[in-house]
């Protein structure tokens, strides 16, 4: 087993390349969830490295070269990660990633078919929308081609329900306005 790499921050990626010597036959890129930054990421690649399987840790966001939002995140930043991995000579290219690192896994998958393996862990069935400072932005979190993607806003729902979880019913539910679902964080 080799140490993680620092790559060169000329490819604009802020990652971690944690290889295995003789192993080019596959490799898989992680990405942390919504806290964002690269601990996440490298803590589930160093797993993987020493499971014998080569990984890449991956920011998208709250790191050195990325963004403090989850707002109109880049896919491109998955193709450069892409580009870098085919250039070391791997064959296959796989993508983990958990809660919102799983849903841009997934969307990276829908957009590069290098992409052979998806493992999305707790993700959403859709693309949500983007948050900025724990507050919804109004804008998709994802872009491609400086496009924002199409998402579905954080507090679409106009009803607020309060849950008996022990009983597993609803005990009341009145109408209320969005920004209020948001601030009472029952739509999270």
């Amino acid at each position: 087993m080799i140490g993680a790499k620092r790559l060169s921050s000329f490819l604009g990626l802020d990652a971690r390349h944690y290889p295995v010597a003789g192993r080019r036959d596959k490799v898989v890129t992680t990405l942390s969830g919504s806290e964002g930054g690269l601990w996440l990421a490298k803590k589930q690649a160093r797993w993987l490295q020493s499971q014998g399987i080569p990984a890449l840790a991956l920011g998208y966001f709250r790191t050195l070269h990325t963004g403090t939002a989850l707002s109109l995140v880049p896919l491109e930043i998955i193709e450069r990660a892409i580009h870098f991995l085919q250039a070391q000579g791997y064959a296959r290219i796989g993508i983990l990633g958990f809660s919102k690192g799983a849903e841009l896994a997934l969307v990276a998958a829908a957009h590069y078919p290098a992409l052979s393996c998806v493992v999305a862990k707790t993700p959403s069935w859709f693309v949500g929308e983007g948050i900025s400072k724990k507050a919804p932005a109004g804008i998709s979190s994802w872009s491609c081609h400086s496009q924002p993607l199409p998402y579905t806003p954080v507090c679409a729902p106009s009803m607020l329900c309060i849950v008996s979880y022990r009983q597993k019913s609803i005990i009341s539910c009145r109408s209320t306005p969005a920004n209020v679902l948001f601030q009472h964080q029952s739509c999270r």
